[in-house]
């Protein structure tokens, strides 16, 4: 399967997903809806990227949400995920070079990093796991994908894009991992 603009070597089927646009009048909206129009306290637990978990913060602040990050080392952080004493928890993970189904089924398949534990969707990325047909794998991680936006488990906030620069003459062969240059496998014409 493969993500749409890179030869990456999977798919992250998109198609029929909700995307959330940035709306903090209507998130307020919908907080007041839910019997929180003052917002509430949450703890958001993170274990890297303090840069960003402190930007998502600030967005849930804008619109009422009491927003304490605690910072964990990263196995902490899973054991407390996997016992069920994280509410919220900000994630960087990248996909780059992993088939998407190990990925979604580490974080959707009810293990550790699972804090939702949705068997509806553990099975369905179960059955795109054990599928040799491609049309069915893509079925049944794109039905995975929606459940798992339209339940607001997860949501993609940015990817990063990498550029290369090389020499006129130096041949650099695309990568279907992470799209890191790999030096050794660089020549000259």
């Amino acid at each position: 399967l493969r993500d749409a603009g890179a030869d990456v070597g999977y798919v992250i089927p998109r198609e029929g997903a909700p995307r959330y646009n940035y709306d903090p009048a209507k998130a307020r909206a919908l907080l007041a809806e839910a019997g929180f129009p003052n917002g509430f306290p949450l703890d958001l637990y993170y274990s890297n990227l303090p840069d960003q978990a402190e930007a998502v913060a600030n967005y849930l602040r804008a619109v009422g949400i009491d927003v304490h990050l605690r910072r964990l080392q990263t196995g902490a952080l899973v054991a407390a995920m996997g016992a069920g004493r994280t509410p919220a928890v900000f994630l960087g993970h990248s996909v780059a070079g992993a088939d998407v189904g190990i990925v979604l089924l580490r974080n959707h398949g009810l293990t550790g990093y699972d804090v939702n534990h949705d068997t509806e969707i553990r099975d369905l990325l179960v059955r795109g796991n054990s599928v040799f047909d491609e049309a069915e794998r893509r079925k049944a991680y794109a039905e995975a994908l929606r459940l798992i936006s339209e339940r607001a488990y997860a949501i993609e906030l940015y990817t990063i894009v990498n550029y290369s620069v090389a020499a006129k003459d130096l041949v650099v062969p695309p990568h279907p991992g992470n799209g890191l240059p790999r030096f050794f496998e660089m020549y000259y014409r």
